[in-house]
């Protein structure tokens, strides 16, 4: 099983907080680095298909931990609320997905709950919406 946690690797201690300091950070993190080390990392896409209307191939690696961060300051720092809603949104899901409400909560509580927030208290007109054939998500 691949190492999820990684706040005992030493190269991945990134004290960035701003979303173009993780993307720096990380970008010269190769999938055969986190491989060979066995620690789980996912594709982040630099420019989000949903942000920029296009699919931009851009990908950064990213650890769990840090790719949670990265939509977490995406969201923060947009000043689109489509695009806060979508990383916000993102944040979410990868918590359900991965099933680590508890290390987040534990170690990002200001941004965990700031998310919860965003998400219960945002405005009912503003729901994602997911085309089937193109799999763009748009907001409605």
């Amino acid at each position: 099983m691949k190492v999820i946690n990684v706040d005992n690797v030493a190269e991945l201690q990134c004290s960035a907080t701003d979303y173009w300091s993780i993307i720096n950070f990380f970008k010269n993190f190769s999938a055969e680095w986190y491989n060979d080390h066995n620690i789980y990392f996912e594709q982040h896409h630099i420019y989000p298909k949903s942000e920029v209307g296009a699919d931009f191939p851009i990908t950064v690696n990213l650890p769990y931990k840090y790719h949670f961060l990265a939509h977490y300051y995406r969201a923060v720092e947009s000043t689109w609320e489509k695009a806060r809603f979508l990383n916000f949104n993102a944040c979410q899901v990868m918590i359900g997905k991965n099933k680590n409400v508890e290390y987040i909560k534990k170690n990002f509580p200001k941004e965990f709950y700031q998310m919860k927030a965003y998400i219960i208290n945002h405005p009912n007109n503003c729901k994602p919406v997911i085309n089937l054939e193109t799999k763009w998500i748009s907001i409605t």
